[in-house]
């Protein structure tokens, strides 16, 4: 059994060694955070083709006088389309913040 936790403890040490190069090192950082972001782009492609917009209705007041009504429904989202560039992605302790602009469908 002892053989075992050593292992255990061994891999843990082998991982936190391996963290902490990555840390101090950019090449490697840039190559984890290039995968996350990579990821993170696929996950909200996906999720943004999948939405259902509900609909959309109002009124909108017109000078001098008049008012126009509007409806819009049956709204789908296809070829989302996210330019890499425009999304950024924070890792800190165990959150991961997402910001994107310049989404188009």
């Amino acid at each position: 059994e002892q053989g075992v936790g050593l292992a255990a403890g061994a891999r843990r040490s082998g991982s936190l060694r391996q963290s902490s190069l990555m840390l101090h090192d950019p090449a490697q950082r840039g190559a984890v955070g290039a995968k996350v972001k990579k990821q993170v782009l696929d996950a909200l492609t996906q999720y943004l083709s999948r939405l259902e917009v509900p609909p959309i209705a109002g009124t909108y007041k017109l000078t001098p006088g008049g008012d126009l009504g509007y409806a819009l429904g049956g709204i789908v989202l296809t070829q989302v389309a996210i330019p890499p560039d425009k999304v950024m992605v924070a890792i800190s302790n165990r959150n991961v913040t997402v910001r994107a602009s310049e989404i188009s469908a």
